[in-house]
């Protein structure tokens, strides 16, 4: 039983290490079944993770507002110490 459970987690995590396999009918279609579903919800949790990470519309706009601004301000910056150092 307790190899059974290792090879779903691997399966379902990983692609294996190949430490173990099966070797009757029902395990290798319990490990291919175990390997789509592992990937499908790996899947679903990455996609739902980006979903939650992407800026809105708004977010997005303020987002390039603020490296706007930022860059205008880098760019004083140097002009001010260009303009010091040559005076």
């Amino acid at each position: 039983m307790l190899d059974v459970a290792w090879l779903t987690i691997i399966t379902m995590t990983t692609v294996g290490y190949g430490d173990l396999y099966a070797v009757t009918f029902f395990g290798r279609t319990f490990s291919v079944v175990a390997f789509i579903l592992g990937n499908c919800l790996i899947s679903l949790i990455v996609v739902v993770l980006q979903n939650q990470t992407d800026f809105s519309e708004a977010e997005d706009k303020a987002y390039n507002t603020l490296l706007k601004e930022m860059a205008n301000g880098e760019t004083k910056l140097k002009a001010s110490d260009v303009i010091k150092t040559s005076l």
